[in-house]
């Protein structure tokens, strides 16, 4: 072997090394990518059919009808466990891997952000008003009327992400590879190495 071909040999394989390296290292991520991606998918839809099946929408209508007619109630509206909530034990998942997040492509890491900041405002307002007796009935009025305006907000976030949160990562890879398939068959036919 020459001196030429030692040195091409070495070459390429320093060449597929670090392509190598780089592919590994574009599929972890891209892994991780469409884990985050399933596991806000998943945590997200189960804050919404919780809200849904438990009808918390409809309790808190029901509530603010009774204030806007001026009546009040020796109660206010609840939650199970509200006294334990926290946004880390309400959305373990988001805050798990809050770190992470920016892992997501731009528009679903900003959607994600939102509907859980959404969703942690919510449930920081009905702590307040199931714990603080203090507030007044035009003021709880205003509060709700804004959450379910914000909720409302919330769903189209989530169902947007339904959509799009879905394998995410696995066509990049296929893309990825397709051209790097095409530039290693394009690299030895021009130098007939077999």
């Amino acid at each position: 072997m020459t001196f030429a071909q030692t040195l091409f040999a070495a070459l390429m394989g320093g060449v597929l090394a670090i392509l190598g390296g780089f592919a590994t290292h574009t599929w972890q991520a891209l892994l991780k990518r469409n884990s985050l991606a399933t596991a806000f998918r998943g945590e997200i839809y189960a804050i919404v059919e919780n809200a849904k099946r438990r009808g918390y929408v409809e309790h808190y209508k029901s509530y603010l009808n009774i204030w806007k007619q001026g009546k009040t109630l020796g109660s206010r509206p609840s939650m199970f466990g509200i006294n334990e909530l926290t946004p880390e034990n309400s959305a373990p998942i988001f805050y798990a891997n809050l770190g992470d997040v920016g892992c997501l492509e731009a528009r679903n890491c900003r959607d994600v952000v939102r509907f859980y900041s959404i969703f942690s405002g919510i449930n920081q307002d009905i702590k307040a008003i199931s714990l603080d007796m203090s507030i007044q009935a035009t003021d709880l009025v205003a509060l709700i009327e804004e959450d379910l305006k914000l909720w409302d907000e919330a769903l189209q976030i989530a169902e947007d992400l339904e959509n799009r949160l879905v394998d995410i990562g696995f066509v990049e890879w296929f893309i990825l590879t397709k051209h790097l398939a095409r530039w290693w068959n394009q690299k030895i036919c021009e130098n007939r190495i077999y």
